[in-house]
């Protein structure tokens, strides 16, 4: 089984999908769809993205479009937060309909729902737990980007998942690696590993077409220092202003309440310039290139799984 998640890996790397809608650039301009403008994602703002999620733009669109070979799909986004990714998928060419579902609604739901064109939206408030008991049910490929950590009780979730597609149809899935901790710190319940998710998935009579690794030693090493870096920063500014307030926090945020919430997002201080924004873009750029040159230490895992006829 490890031999062939082995095999396995940088497949990927070898296409050169250029996606019309980045998930991670901040100042991208889409192109058209289908003859028509694409609609802007909303993302965070200043938030240009890590190494993984470069790679995540420039291959998942490959990934999605060879699974649904030209025809109608039905798609499932399991924990599709603002819904940002239906437009990702539409903008790749994707045609036919869209259910994201999450725990909780969000106000850009209708918005992508008004825009949506050949690729038809719907979303619900659902709990992924009991992603089985939605309907109406079969679906020809499931989708769950860095979402799975987020669920308490993930067997059960992927018990679901295994229910819900339909002979033929796939499962698309990014996870955190185990060395993602020193990347993200104490995000989602849990990390994971390539060979015994593999595994979980087989356990579910899935078949394990693509296992990928995202990110390398380069990548891992920058991403690790821009992290914790900031992360000590803004725990030092913060320290600083109570200090400041009289070795008080409470006072620190009523009397320096900018300065103090800025400090959240120290680490895309450098995005609100045009000139950070670019030294970013090309980082990863960089970033990405080495990597293919010195794999090791993955941020992320890509597995691609089927359903049998």
């Amino acid at each position: 089984m490890t031999k062939c998640v082995e095999e396995l890996g940088g497949v990927l790397s070898q296409q050169h999908y250029q996606p019309r809608l980045s998930m991670t650039s901040l100042d991208y301009k889409p192109g058209p769809v289908g003859g028509r403008p694409a609609t802007r994602s909303r993302l965070p703002r200043y938030s240009l993205g890590t190494p993984s999620r470069r790679w995540i733009d420039l291959h998942l669109g490959n990934i999605i479009l060879s699974l649904a070979a030209g025809r109608r799909v039905r798609v499932l986004d399991l924990g599709c937060n603002d819904g940002a990714y239906h437009t990702f998928l539409e903008s790749t060419g994707l045609v036919g309909s869209y259910v994201g579902v999450d725990i909780e609604p969000s106000p850009e739901w209708s918005r992508a729902s008004s825009a949506a064109r050949d690729l038809s939206a719907h979303f619900l408030v659902h709990d992924a737990h009991e992603i089985a008991a939605l309907r109406p049910s079969g679906f020809d490929l499931v989708v769950a980007i860095t979402t799975f950590e987020h669920f308490k009780d993930d067997e059960r979730v992927l018990d679901g998942v295994a229910q819900q597609l339909l002979p033929g149809a796939h499962l698309v899935m990014i996870v955190p690696s185990e060395f993602s901790y020193a990347l993200y710190g104490p995000h989602g319940y849990r990390r994971y590993k390539l060979a015994e998710t593999a595994r979980r998935l087989q356990a579910r009579r899935l078949e394990v077409v693509r296992a990928e690794r995202i990110g390398g030693v380069p990548s891992f090493v920058s991403h690790a220092v821009w992290f914790n870096s900031s992360r000590i920063f803004t725990l030092a500014g913060k320290a600083a202003l109570g200090v400041l307030a009289g070795f008080s926090r409470p006072r620190a945020k009523r009397w320096f309440g900018a300065l103090d919430t800025s400090l959240n997002d120290a680490m895309f201080w450098h995005q609100r310039f045009a000139i950070g924004r670019a030294a970013h873009s090309l980082a990863n750029e960089a970033l990405a290139s080495i990597d293919i040159m010195v794999p090791g230490l993955p941020a992320l895992y890509l597995f691609v799984a089927k359903k049998p006829f």
